[in-house]
């Protein structure tokens, strides 16, 4: 392993790189042994990026990089995280402490730790805490966050007031090392470009970071990633990470279209009226862009009188629109019909009816227009639009910076752009829908080059827009269009990072192709071409060697599998799934009261417990069986389809029907929550100490790279797999679960069928996106 990354390394070539060594082949240990060998030749840096922070190899980092750890290496936290854990009053001088946000800062963080201790108490006692309480913690997080923003922001202000405005970045840098030390503390990360290894979470790579004598920048579009080594945990499983960042950021900047294009419009039809001097002076009369961009505005306002309201008089329901690159319509009842849209002059608006063909429109003077040609020609106004005022505000930002006096201090990319939005009448949302991107500021800037005859680069390199258009009781008069646009894909975010870094994705799976579960492995070949590198030749040789030596204890059968399946009985009614499992009739009658009792008479809920008894039945027998992990698509819970109390009733049926007393195993449930970690390490520590312990968690929180090997108890009779003459790879000293349970996968893609229309605009966005990854596999 250790071989195959330093030839990638010394290629020095940036690209895609995935790594496929099996499980087990210290993929993580490797890495970490290549960043020491090379952190003092490297010119730039190696991040080490994961979804789960707990994943981060920070052990093995500190012991390689011994005294040179702590300046060498960062552990990037989230924002509240790190005010949970770097936060310290006593550090703070008074004179920061009477600024406004301060005290807000510190009331929002007491806060936050008051609620978590509520919810850890909670879950001390088993109780599953309120769920006005988790929203209150939520709500309290990012309220957290928001005052650390303003605290920032009033420490900021404070320094420039001192003197630092006058100096340059690498001189407020010195200053703040040497005489604002409690900075540092309180702000680890604000100094990040002066490590040479940086580990976060995928979540952390796409936000920003704070240096605080100068402006903040978002780090995936900072020059500390250029030509440096990305090291991707389970790179495979963060495909749906950057997902769920992308449709964040989408959902945030939901607009309702056709007031935003009247804001618009209006200052571009407008312009002499509405515009400062110093923007009308910077566009001449004869520039091409503002002629055609104000041409598109006139046309605009002129066929599809953006000004007046829209409505829809034959819809109830919601209603959607998606575009990638074609238009697909979901309308309540009539499915396959179009949307047409005209003035209606007797009423003053714009009226959209849902017809057939355009013939069988209401009668009308008035031309009809497809809605789909209005939203197309809207948001190409749109787009050009958000080009044209990135481009006016650069000009802006460079003719401010050359006027303003020496110690004023100058304003950079983002504030020019804001102003000029402000300048426009833009809401928060509107700017929110301008700036709905994942940033990374390609190496080669003017990298424009697209395959068009690809057929993989529709939904990959454009997204999709998303339209719900309903009519809602306190606005009678307009039909509103809410418009969603996931501007990119994970895939594409991955191709434009390998154009910028070396990145090696690690993970035992990265090669399958399952676009679902990894990343569409045609596309990234299509777009990154020779730049997309998989292993092979000697390298994949020497893979097959590791699998067959990791294996050879279970060719030689040294090591035993033993498949049991469970009874299948979903053919029978109740009282027949039941008689299958259980053989004795007063177990059966036992059984058949709880089901009775509690209402439950769904063939496939039944069958879902039945099967978790067999499983949980084998577990007790078989007493070299000490830990289980038992997997199904849903978890247990109190009150839910999947009740945990029913299930633990189940349980105790099985124990008086084998004789098995109930304090010799402990039943586990194992939950994304605010207690996960500290959860898991409780069952691992137990399973270290010889206990008998069944697990019941979700192949949505026991997901990609969790470890939940334990501790070797004593007197174990193992076999080890790898080598044990390496004295400092842990692994040597812990296991892995004794057995597993799959349960069934049921929904391959986000399950929309069952919530008949109360389903929310993520689950929406997530299911369109499974839908277009389907979609590319089969073209």
């Amino acid at each position: 392993m250790e071989r195959l990354l330093e030839k990638i390394i010394q290629c020095n070539e940036n690209g895609l790189y995935f790594v496929n060594t099996p499980t087990g082949s210290a993929k993580s240990y490797s890495a970490v042994q290549l960043m020491k060998n090379h952190y003092k030749s490297f010119d730039s840096h190696f991040i080490f990026i994961t979804n789960n922070l707990n994943n981060l190899p920070m052990e093995d980092l500190e012991k390689a990089f011994g005294d040179d750890f702590k300046n060498q290496v960062i552990r990037v936290e989230s924002i509240v995280d790190n005010i949970v854990h770097h936060f310290d009053e006593s550090i703070i001088p008074d004179e920061y402490k009477r600024l406004k946000y301060y005290k807000e800062l510190y009331n929002c963080l007491n806060n936050y730790k008051y609620l978590a201790r509520y919810i850890q108490n909670e879950l001390d006692k088993g109780k599953t805490p309120n769920i006005g309480v988790l929203k209150f913690f939520d709500q309290s997080k990012e309220d957290l966050a928001n005052r650390d923003s303003r605290f920032r922001k009033d420490i900021r202000k404070h320094l420039m007031q001192s003197g630092f405005a006058e100096l340059n970045f690498e001189e407020r840098k010195l200053i703040v090392k040497s005489k604002y030390k409690w900075l540092t503390t309180l702000y680890p990360a604000m100094f990040i470009e002066d490590y040479k290894v940086i580990c976060m979470s995928v979540k952390r790579f796409f936000t920003t970071i704070d240096p605080i004598y100068k402006k903040k920048y978002r780090f995936s579009e900072s020059e500390i990633i250029d030509n440096s080594v990305l090291f991707i945990d389970e790179v495979d499983s963060t495909k749906n990470e950057i997902n769920n960042i992308i449709l964040e950021s989408s959902l945030r900047s939901t607009i309702d279209l056709i007031p935003m294009i009247h804001r618009i419009a209006d200052q571009f039809i407008y312009w002499d009226l509405n515009m400062p001097r110093i923007l009308k002076d910077m566009v001449l009369d004869k520039n091409t862009a503002f002629k055609n961009i104000r041409k598109q505005a006139l046309a605009i306002q002129k066929n599809y009188h953006d000004e007046l309201p829209y409505y829809c008089s034959g819809i109830k329901d919601r209603n959607f629109l998606m575009n990638d690159a074609t238009f697909h319509a979901s309308f309540e009842n009539h499915s396959k019909k179009n949307a047409y849209v005209y003035y209606d002059a007797n009423k003053n608006q714009m009226t959209i009816e849902i017809e057939n063909s355009r013939n069988n429109v209401s009668d009308t003077s008035s031309e009809v227009f497809s809605l789909y040609k209005v939203i197309r020609d809207m948001n190409n106004f749109l787009t050009s639009t958000k080009n044209y005022i990135k481009r006016l505000s650069l000009t802006y930002k460079d003719i401010h910076n050359s006027s303003i006096l020496k110690d004023e201090e100058k304003i950079n990319d983002e504030e020019a752009l804001n102003s000029v939005y402000k300048v426009f009448r833009l809401t928060d949302a509107d700017i929110s829908y301008f700036e709905n991107e994942i940033h990374i500021q390609s190496l080669i800037k003017g990298y424009t080059e697209r395959n068009k005859l690809k057929k993989t680069n529709g939904y990959y390199d454009r997204g999709i827009r998303s339209f719900e258009f309903t009519n809602r009781k306190h606005d009678s008069f307009n039909t509103t269009f809410n418009f969603i646009h996931v501007s990119k894909s994970a895939e594409f975010t991955l191709s434009l990072l390998a154009r910028k870094a070396i990145v090696i994705g690690l993970s035992a799976t990265c090669n399958i192709d399952s676009v679902l579960s990894n990343y569409s492995l045609r596309y990234l070949k299509e777009n990154l071409g020779d730049n997309f590198h998989r292993i092979e030749g000697e390298d994949f040789k020497r893979i097959k060697d590791t699998y067959s030596m990791l294996n050879k204890n279970y060719e030689s059968k040294d090591i035993q599998v033993h498949i049991k399946e469970v009874t299948d009985c979903l053919n029978l009614d109740m009282k027949g799934m039941i008689c299958t499992v259980f053989e004795d009739f007063k177990v059966q009658r036992k059984v058949e009261r709880i089901f009775s009792c509690n209402g439950i008479n769904d063939l496939y809920s039944i069958k879902r417990y039945l099967i978790m008894a067999q499983v949980y039945r084998y577990f007790i027998l078989h007493e070299d069986i000490h830990s289980f992990l038992c997997l199904n698509n849903a978890l247990p819970k109190e009150n839910s389809k999947f009740d945990l109390s029913i299930l633990l009733k189940l349980f105790d049926v099985v124990n008086e029907e084998n004789s098995f007393d109930k304090n010799d195993a402990h039943i586990e449930v194992l939950k994304s929550c605010i207690s996960f970690d500290a959860d898991k390490k409780d069952i691992l520590e137990r399973l270290s100490n010889g206990e008998k312990v069944f697990v019941i968690s979700a192949y949505a929180t026991i997901g990609a790279g969790q470890n939940m090997a334990y501790k070797l108890p004593e007197h174990s009779d193992t076999i080890n797999i790898t080598d044990f003459s390496n004295k400092k790879d842990g692994r040597n000293y812990k296991k892995d679960f004794d057995g597993i349970y799959l349960g069934d996968i049921t929904n391959v893609v986000t399950n929309l069928l069952d919530m008949d229309s109360d389903f929310d605009e993520s689950e929406l966005l997530h299911c369109l996106i499974e839908l277009e990854n389907w979609y590319y596999v089969k073209i």
